[in-house]
Order: structure tokens, then C-alpha cells, then sequence
């Protein structure tokens, strides 16, 4: 065998086998390239897109870390703003439980007071009650009583006049024996305004328990005969004025009472007779008995008295009248002057003479019956 030849062929094979190889990897080579371009091409998109997606999903955790830190600050406001309503309705109901309480405590007292004012209304009732029953002198409450106004309608009565200093003597001077004393030496307590039967039981009085009685009296007689007329004793530079028995006595022989140097004191009808009470100095007062055409229904007709004929109920002596003797008090300082009257007793009230005026009974019943109509009940 030629191995020259053979060689050759062989190299020959070599070489064309490298060309090919050579073309073979170089076409391989450049599709690599393309290929490697276009991996490169798409992975430079995917991490442009990713980094794209990556600075969205930045900005969105940015958002969301900014929605989060004002979602956490207004949860926190939201906990401060609860925890200050929280406070706040604790304190409302605090001051809710305050407002209940004194809501309580008031509604009582209104209450308290309301029971005051009903049982001030009772005791101003009985009080306007107890003149009324002390207007008239009572029926068949004793023997003395009953046969003392038999005597008054019997012999202190002559051709329409009734003698008032007639009654003040048979006052004294029969079984009824009324007498004259002071409250604090006959009972050793302060002045106080006696009943008629009180007055009666205990056989004696002050001035203003005096006067009452013979008011009592008066109204009495006035429903036994309302067309009598007072007839009291005044002071005379001569004359005298008989006392008891009547001067139409058939008896020329009879013993009888006069005051001598007197007259006849005309007084008028017995329509309206009022205890009134007045100033005899600063330190003393005195209580008589007023005789006026002028029925009083309240405290503002006490100055409509004026005029009203005055007599003392101890002795039956004519006094004057009221604005010229004596005075309705109308201004302050008034109950200390001589004269004065601060106190008047009509068959219903009693009205006195103080700071804000003349006020009774009734003004005060009116008073409280407004204070209870005020009441938030």
C-alpha cells in the first residue's frame, strides 16, 4: 500500500472536515450570538419591566407605608378622641348623677315645703276662723251668759238707744262678772288674745279681751234688734248721765248708778263695731272698741275706719273719732306716737300695722296660696 497517498487522502479528509467543522461551528457561533442577544434583549426588558414593576410596587409600599402611618395617627386620634368621649361621658354621668340626686333632694324639698305651706294655710284658716266664732257671744254656753244679754236686752236698751256704759255695769256688777285685768298679772304669761268663752270662763280680761267680749256684745244685739243705736257718756260742765237703771224706772226710790258732769254721746248704729288698738306712749298701748257704717274686707280698707266713733268698753265713755283723736297708721314710726292706731280686730281678721304696711290674715292666707300655685309640683 502507498501510505503517501494514504496520508495525503487522510490530511486531505482532515482539512475538508475542519472547513466544515469551521463553518459548522462558526454558523453555530453566530446563531449562539443571536441567540445570546436576544436573551440578552429579552432579559434587559424583563428587568427593565421587572425593575418598572419593582419601582411600582416601591411606590405603592411607599403609599401604603404612608396610608398606613396616617391610618395608624388618625387610630390613634380616633383612641385620644374615644378615650376624651370616654372622660367626658363618665363625667356626664357623674354630673347626671349630681343633677339626679339634687333633682331628689329638691323635689323633696318642694315637697317639704308645699306640706308647710298647706298646714300654714290650715292654721291661717283656723285663725280666720276662731274671729268668726268669736264675733258673736255664744248661745246657751252658760247660765251668767245667757241671763247677762237677757239683762242687756232688758235694761241697757230705752227707746232705741242701747247704753253702753250700761253694759260695762252689768258686766261687772252681775253673775257674768267680767272684770278688768292684765294677761301677765292675772296668768303670769305674756299677752295673748283670750276667746269669749275663755273670757268668760275666767271672769276676767285685758284690755283687748275686753273689747273683744263687747264686740261680741254689740254684734249679738244687733241681730236682736238692728235698728238700735249706741248711746255712750262724754264729759259735761254740768248734768250727769244715768248708768243703770233706766231713767224710765218706775222705782223713784231705786239706787242708781251716774257719772256726774256727763251727757249723752251719740255714736250711730251698730252695724260694724272693730277692736282697734293704738298708742297711749312708746312704752304702753291700749285696746277699745270702734263703731263704723264701713264693713272691712281687707287689709286696704283699714284707712276707710276714718270717722268711725271710738268708746271705752271698761266704762262706756265716748273717745272721739278716728282722724281726729286717733290715727290710722300710714307711714313708719307711726305705732309709737300717741294715738296711733297699729292694730284693728273685725269679725272675720286681724289686721296689724308693720314694715310693709297693714297686713291680716287674708293677705297672708292670698300670699301663700300664690307660693303654692309657684311651686314646680
Amino acid at each position: 500500500m502507498d501510505f503517501s497517498k494514504a496520508a495525503t487522502g487522510i490530511l486531505v479528509l482532515l482539512l475538508v472536515l475542519s472547513i466544515f467543522g469551521a463553518l459548522n461551528f462558526s454558523s453555530q457561533a453566530s446563531r449562539l450570538e443571536q441567540n445570546m442577544e436576544a436573551l440578552n434583549a429579552s432579559f434587559t426588558q424583563q428587568l427593565t419591566q421587572s425593575q418598572a414593576n419593582y419601582a411600582s410596587l416601591q411606590a405603592k409600599y411607599s403609599l401604603s407605608q404612608q396610608e398606613l402611618e396616617s391610618a395608624q395617627a388618625s387610630l390613634a386620634s380616633e383612641k385620644t378622641k374615644l378615650a376624651i368621649a370616654q372622660a367626658q361621658l363618665a363625667e356626664a354621668e357623674r354630673q347626671l348623677a349630681e343633677s339626679k340626686a339634687s333633682l331628689e333632694s329638691q323635689r323633696q324639698q318642694v315637697s317639704q315645703i308645699a306640706a308647710n305651706l298647706s298646714s300654714l294655710e290650715t292654721s291661717i284658716n283656723d285663725s280666720m276662723s276662731w274671729f268668726r266664732d268669736n264675733a258673736y257671744m255664744p248661745k246657751n254656753y252658760s247660765w251668767a251668759g245667757d241671763i247677762f244679754m237677757k239683762r242687756v236686752a232688758s235694761d241697757c236698751t230705752e227707746r232705741g238707744n242701747l247704753n253702753l256704759a250700761c253694759i260695762s255695769h252689768l258686766m261687772e256688777n252681775t253673775a257674768f262678772a267680767i272684770h278688768y285685768r292684765t294677761d301677765t298679772v292675772s296668768s303670769g304669761k305674756e299677752d295673748f288674745l283670750q276667746s269669749v268663752k275663755q273670757t268668760i270662763n275666767s271672769g276676767w280680761g285685758d284690755c283687748e279681751d275686753y273689747s273683744l267680749i263687747f264686740k261680741a256684745i254689740l254684734n249679738s244685739m244687733r241681730l236682736e234688734n238692728s235698728s238700735l243705736t249706741a248711746i255712750a257718756w262724754q264729759p259735761s260742765a254740768s248734768g250727769e248721765f244715768r248708768v243703770y237703771p233706766k231713767e224710765s224706772s218706775d222705782s223713784t226710790n231705786e239706787p242708781y248708778w251716774v257719772y256726774s258732769n256727763a251727757k249723752a254721746a251719740p255714736m250711730g248704729s251698730l252695724s260694724h263695731p272693730y277692736v282697734i288698738c293704738y298708742t297711749v306712749d312708746p312704752s304702753s298701748g291700749h285696746c277699745v272698741v270702734a263703731l263704723s257704717s264701713i264693713a272691712i274686707e281687707g287689709s286696704s280698707q283699714v284707712a276707710e275706719l276714718t270717722g268711725a266713733h271710738v268708746f271705752e268698753p271698761q266704762n262706756g265713755r265716748y273717745l272721739g273719732r278716728i282722724g281726729e283723736s286717733f290715727g290710722i297708721c300710714t307711714q313708719p314710726g307711726c305705732s309709737q306716737m300717741a294715738g296711733g292706731i297699729w292694730m284693728v280686730i273685725s269679725d272675720s281678721d286681724l289686721y296689724v300695722y308693720g314694715d310693709d304696711g297693714w297686713q291680716g290674715y287674708a293677705d297672708s292666707l292670698s300670699q301663700v296660696r300664690q307660693e303654692r300655685a309657684s311651686l314646680p309640683i
